[in-house]
């Protein structure tokens, strides 16, 4: 009760606080906010990428001669930059005009978060009920490639390239069952993952087997990124309650199945989160039993993680993994496959096995049923956007240091920034130096979309004007006189997008 009349004391202190003739309603903000959400992979490193777009500076907010001061960030002068400065410092100022500001949701997965982007339309719907979504989400975080379940509409620009392998721990309080093991087959892995092994001594490396002890076998959630990608290597869901393994003994009729927990989070190897036997909540394998916490697990266990999150996490020197402190003396690793290292030149080749790439998707407005991407968000996460572009003021492919935008609070070039950003966060960005195992600044092709972000810049299809390009930016319905600066964006004379992503999409699937 007492809260309750404080409550209302202070809401009648607040009403008779307002000052004589404030307005009360409330307005849209006259820049754009730039939701994205899914994938906890590239979540980290999506941040970074935000705060650097979110400081490119862009037009006066401000302006002390001219007061009342505008409260909905609208421009008061479209003025960018200062003509005083170089032609490289003044273009960064075109980067993010408007001020526009990108943020990350919470990682909910890659495909959970396609499946808020496509179904905040009236895919799904019967004409009665809509779908339970979040609707102010502008693009999806991916780390899996495209899936035929996608809707049509949909295209994924791919900006970093990843690896994924099998994880384990090699000393605990003691060393572990799978400790010795460096290399493990395909079919080791699959055999592992669909209950044909449930022994580690059932696995040879080098002419010797180790100890005898059960396998445990752990799986990332289903709508996971890196949970799709293992998938679609095994050649079948890792992570289906039906797969034959952590079984208490021989037969199909006594498995748990795979103990699910979220990706690339290896404190939860220890939890026992799917007992399938009556809600008891131990686990029995192979005739041990094992009791939630028991260190015993994860000296027995195996999962999968994202070499880029393992390499930034767990590396030499770093006490936690998995955004989780590792107790003191354990040890874990990212075994190799068939033989191939594990190391950034055979990621940025392309000749790991299960190598992916890491996407932002947006909307590209020829599926009625998914609202199109704004310009905003074109203008940071597509082929054709902050992320992607060169960045260079005459739309061509050379990077020579003197034609590259600067960015103006560093005095840095921007394109070096962004992929640092990337590299920090243990991915590689893509490059035409992929062949020879290193990165470099030489933009290339990004691919060929029919409903590109180029096309859609440029189109007239503006709702406030429909004689006005659609990259203009107009608040409360008036022009500003700026758009988004696609011209240094390179685009190639057969229309396809110059610079640092490569870029697919789901025109061509059945569904919408």
């Amino acid at each position: 009760m007492l809260g309750a009349s404080m409550a209302g004391a202070m809401a009648v202190a607040v009403s008779f606080a307002l000052p004589a003739g404030a307005v009360t309603g409330l307005t849209n903000p006259a820049n754009s906010t730039i939701v994205g959400s899914g994938s906890s992979t590239t979540y980290t490193m999506m941040q970074g990428l935000d705060t650097l777009f979110n400081d490119a500076p862009g037009c006066p907010l401000f302006n002390p001669s001219a007061p009342p001061q505008p409260l909905d960030y609208a421009c008061v002068s479209t003025m960018l930059g200062d003509p005083s400065l170089s032609p490289q410092v003044n273009a960064g100022y075109t980067e993010n005009p408007v001020n526009d500001m990108a943020t990350e949701e919470a990682a909910i997965g890659s495909s959970n978060g396609i499946a808020q982007l496509q179904d905040q339309g009236t895919h799904g719907t019967d004409g009665t009920a809509t779908v339970a979504i979040a609707n102010n989400q502008s693009f999806a975080r991916s780390s899996r490639k495209i899936g035929a379940g996608d809707l049509k509409g949909l295209n994924f620009a791919a900006y970093a390239t990843d690896g994924v392998s099998w994880f384990h721990f090699t000393k605990t309080t003691a060393a572990t069952a799978s400790g010795k093991l460096k290399d493990l087959s395909k079919q080791d892995l699959i055999n592992i993952w669909n209950g044909t092994y449930k022994n580690w001594n059932q696995i040879v490396d080098e002419g010797k087997a180790p100890k005898s002890a059960p396998i445990v076998v752990y799986s990332a959630q289903e709508g996971s990124g890196t949970q799709s990608t293992w998938k679609s290597y095994l050649g079948f869901d890792p992570s289906a309650l039906s797969q034959p393994v952590n079984c208490q003994g021989p037969g199909t009729n006594n498995c748990a199945g795979p103990q699910n927990i979220f990706e690339n989070e290896d404190a939860q190897i220890g939890n026992i989160p799917n007992p399938n036997f009556g809600g008891n909540t131990q686990l029995n394998v192979g005739g041990t039993v094992f009791n939630p916490g028991d260190v015993a697990i994860q000296n027995d266990a195996i999962f999968f993680f994202s070499f880029g999150k393992f390499s930034q996490q767990c590396r030499a020197g770093k006490n936690q993994c998995g955004g989780s402190p590792l107790p003191t003396g354990y040890k874990v690793a990212l075994g190799t496959i068939a033989g191939t290292p594990l190391n950034s030149t055979t990621i940025l080749e392309n000749t790991w096995p299960v190598q992916r790439y890491l996407y932002n998707v947006y909307s590209n407005g020829s599926n009625n049923k998914i609202p199109e991407a704004s310009a905003a968000t074109l203008n940071y996460v597509s082929e054709n956007g902050f992320v992607c572009k060169p960045h260079t003021i005459d739309q061509t492919s050379n990077t020579a240091t003197a034609n590259q935008i600067q960015d103006p609070n560093t005095g840095n070039w921007f394109r070096p920034e962004i992929q640092s950003i990337i590299d920090n966060n243990g991915f590689y960005a893509i490059s035409a130096g992929a062949a020879g195992g290193t990165e470099n600044t030489t933009p290339i092709d990004a691919g060929a979309v029919g409903n590109g972000a180029y096309k859609l810049l440029t189109t007239l299809n503006n709702p406030n004007d429909n004689t006005k390009q659609y990259g203009l930016i107009y608040q409360d319905g008036v022009s500003t006189g700026l758009n988004y600066a696609t011209y240094d964006a390179a685009q190639l004379g057969n229309g396809d997008a110059l610079g640092f992503c490569l870029v697919t999409t789901t025109d061509g699937n059945a569904n919408s």
